[in-house]
């Protein structure tokens, strides 16, 4: 298992993805997190589970560290080439509504030892 892939997931807090949870902002970077498993969906294969932006902290043994927020630097849907992220108006990249999409990684696992968040 590689240390440094990055994951995107939703920011969700508690009981679901979105429930008030976040939005997560530039402020969050380097923070450390705790996720949730979700009901997934069986059909598409895509999982439930999400970041648990209710419970951010610095500390060293929380499993993930948001290293990015989903979103663009365009304005316009319609920007050639797209200058970052996913299009603008793809759900999860308005950065100013609660479940919007971030990237992170592994805080603490075999391979790595945990760091604490800023």
């Amino acid at each position: 298992m590689d240390p440094m892939v990055v994951f995107r997931c939703q920011v969700g807090q508690s009981a679901a993805p979105g429930s008030a949870g976040g939005p997560a902002v530039i402020g969050d970077l380097y923070n450390n997190f705790p996720f949730i498993n979700g009901s997934g969906n069986t059909s598409s294969g895509i999982s439930g589970g999400y970041l648990d932006y209710a419970n951010k902290a610095t500390t060293n043994t929380l499993p993930l560290t948001l290293v990015g927020i989903c979103g663009t630097l365009s304005s316009a849907a319609t920007a050639a080439p797209p200058t970052a992220g996913p299009p603008v108006g793809t759900n999860g990249t308005d950065i100013t509504t609660a479940g919007n999409l971030v990237e992170v990684v592994f805080n603490q696992m075999i391979l790595k030892v945990g760091q604490t968040g800023t």
